[in-house]
């Protein structure tokens, strides 16, 4: 019995530590502070050691933006003066951190201004004690309460998944209010994006179907951890009926739509969407698509130079 009891605590302590670390290693990894290892090409790559300079000179120019619940963690990079600003929006359940390797690549020639979306890394509720869920709405006030707040005209916007998504509500809120627009992995209707019955479907399907890692995986439990697995759910239900085709429709915006596709079919299964949301055939003039073979969904870290270079054509 003795045994069979110190047993159990070793297991549990065992399983306590790896919980931890795993835990730590994750956070440390969203912070920006350890090497990403993209598993597209089983490399390591030390984005934050070439921006880490950045970091040192740029740190009295990262701050917040006030909404009227949320306090919004905006990061700062390249010059203020002479350059084209760009807005980058991350997507579900992750920060501004994903777009570090962007960042490397995009600073020299533009003004960045990364944002953390409301209830996402270091964007927290202004009451803590609220108990305030947040949606779409909430989302697209931290951009407009941006845009005043550093005095912006028109945006130009680079958002990941739900960024884009978010960019588009802007856009249907605020008509040309947008400058150009980068769609990462992004849809402009609900049907595009199958919100799953559970935080647990949506963890395994979409993260590990769709090109995620264990890296991934574990970022979306420190985000739950902070920020509560029940905020992500609300803001999953409140998405699940979304759809702006109207304004996709009859928007003159130039948007870069950037994919990932496993196969051929996937790259024409797009274009056809891309055709029947133009209402007959799709304008690649105004709306260039460029897509990724097999990069994942978070292929700005997996092809950062191509999508880098995309991103200056197309805005330029």
């Amino acid at each position: 019995m003795k045994a069979s009891g110190r047993l159990k605590r070793y297991v549990g302590y065992t399983a306590f530590v790896s919980i931890a670390v795993c835990l730590s290693i994750s956070l440390y990894v969203n912070l920006g502070l350890l090497p990403y290892r993209s598993t597209s090409h089983a490399r390591w790559v030390d984005y934050t050691s070439a921006i880490s300079g950045d970091h040192v000179s740029l740190q009295n120019r990262n701050g917040f933006v006030q909404t009227s619940r949320y306090s919004v963690f905006v990061r700062e990079f390249g010059s203020t003066t002479g350059n084209p600003t760009l807005v980058l929006l991350h997507g579900f359940q992750r920060s501004g951190t994903t777009f570090l390797p962007l960042v490397e690549r995009l600073r020299n020639d533009y003004r960045l201004l990364v944002v953390d979306l409301p209830a996402h890394g270091n964007s927290f509720r202004s009451d803590i004690a609220a108990t305030y869920t947040p949606d779409m709405n909430d989302m697209v006030e931290a951009v407009q309460s941006l845009k005043e707040e550093y005095d912006l005209g028109r945006l130009n916007i680079v958002g990941h998944s739900l960024g884009g998504m978010v960019a588009v509500e802007f856009a249907s809120q605020y008509p040309n209010s947008i400058n150009k627009l980068v769609m990462l992995e992004s849809m402009v209707s609900q049907d595009q994006w199958q919100i799953e019955d559970s935080y647990d479907e949506y963890a395994d399907d979409y993260y590990i179907e769709r090109g995620g890692s264990g890296v991934d995986m574990a970022s979306v439990i420190v985000n739950a951890s902070l920020h509560g697995i029940r905020t992500y759910e609300a803001l999953g239900e409140s998405i699940r009926e979304w759809d702006r085709t109207a304004t996709y429709t009859n928007s003159t915006t130039p948007i870069l739509w950037l994919n990932y596709v496993n196969d051929n079919y996937d790259r024409i299964h797009f274009e056809n969407r891309l055709d029947a949301l133009a209402g007959g055939t799709h304008d690649y003039g105004l709306r260039p698509l460029i897509t990724y073979y097999r990069a994942g969904h978070f292929f700005h870290w997996t092809v950062p130079d191509q999508v880098a270079a995309e991103i200056v054509r197309f805005v330029d």
